[in-house]
C-alpha cells in the first residue's frame, strides 16, 4: 500500500516537472534596419530587440559587407536589457548581412542573420 502511494506521488511529481513552461531562447522581435530593408547614408544605426533579457557581454554582432569582409560591431551598453544597439559604417553600397548571437540570461544561445541593402 505504501509503495503504491509513493509511486503515485512520484508520477504526479514527474508530470508537474515536465509540464513546467520552457523559458529561454531569446527570440528576435524587431530589428533596425529590418530584414530586406533599403537604407541610405554611410552611418547606419543598429537596434535589435528580443523577447527576454540578454547578456550583452556574451553576445555578438557581426557584419559582412558587400566585399565579403567581416566586421565585429561594438555593442552599446546604455539600453534596455532586452536590446542590442550599435552602429555601422556603410560607406560601400550593396548587400550587407548582419549576424547576431545572444545569450539569454538563462544560458540559452540564439543565433540568426538577416540581409539589408545600402544605396
Amino acid at each position: 500500500m505504501y509503495l503504491r502511494k509513493l509511486g503515485r506521488q512520484l508520477i504526479a511529481t514527474g508530470c508537474l516537472y515536465f509540464a513546467m513552461p520552457v523559458y529561454g531562447h531569446a527570440v528576435l522581435l524587431s530589428a533596425t534596419p529590418g530584414a530586406d530593408a533599403v537604407v541610405h547614408g554611410a552611418s547606419v544605426p543598429v537596434q535589435l530587440r528580443f523577447n527576454s533579457r540578454i547578456d550583452r557581454k556574451r553576445s555578438m554582432l557581426r557584419l559582412i559587407d558587400p566585399r565579403k569582409a567581416e566586421h565585429v560591431l561594438t555593442i552599446g551598453s546604455e539600453t534596455s536589457p532586452d536590446v542590442l544597439v550599435s552602429s555601422l559604417d556603410a560607406s560601400v553600397k550593396g548587400l550587407y548581412i548582419l549576424q547576431w548571437q545572444v545569450l539569454a540570461v538563462d544560458g540559452h544561445i540564439t543565433r540568426g542573420e538577416f540581409r539589408f541593402r545600402v544605396e
